[in-house]
């Protein structure tokens, strides 16, 4: 949908799944190395998005709403990992990188100008990030 997108999907193993949604003005990178790994990425417009996953069975959902420079990167290694990262106003940027298996994160950025990182190693790790309001300009 919309125009001047732009999706690189590499993908090596076995049912490994990319969905890539773009309104307008996107940029998304999935790169999948394993097996039955998961990658679901929506976009609404003038958003940016790495997903990089290692390992089998891993899943990530990034959902960027909103009509403007929220950025998105999310790294998993190991197995059985999974993150949600949804973005629903402008400026927003999350970062997330999980080693290990079985480690959860979900990352819920409301309004603008949000900044997030998290750093999950090991097995059995759950976080959660909201973030609500406005933040400082990212101008």
């Amino acid at each position: 949908q919309g125009g001047y997108n732009g999706s690189i999907v590499a993908q090596l193993g076995n049912r490994n799944d990319s969905y890539v949604e773009q309104g307008g003005y996107n940029g998304s990178i999935v790169a999948q190395l394993g097996n039955r790994n998961d990658s679901y990425v929506e976009q609404g417009g003038y958003n940016g998005s790495i997903v990089a996953q290692r390992g089998n069975r891993n899943d990530s959902f990034v959902l960027q709403f909103g009509d403007g420079n929220n950025g998105s990167l999310v790294a998993q290694l190991g197995w059985d990992n999974m993150s949600t990262v949804t973005q629903n106003g402008d400026g927003n940027i999350s970062g997330v990188f999980q080693s290990g298996w079985n480690n959860m994160n979900t990352v819920t950025q409301t309004g603008s100008g949000h900044l997030s990182g998290v750093l999950q190693i090991g097995a059995g790790n759950m976080s959660t990030v909201t973030q609500t309001g406005g933040g400082p300009s990212l101008d």
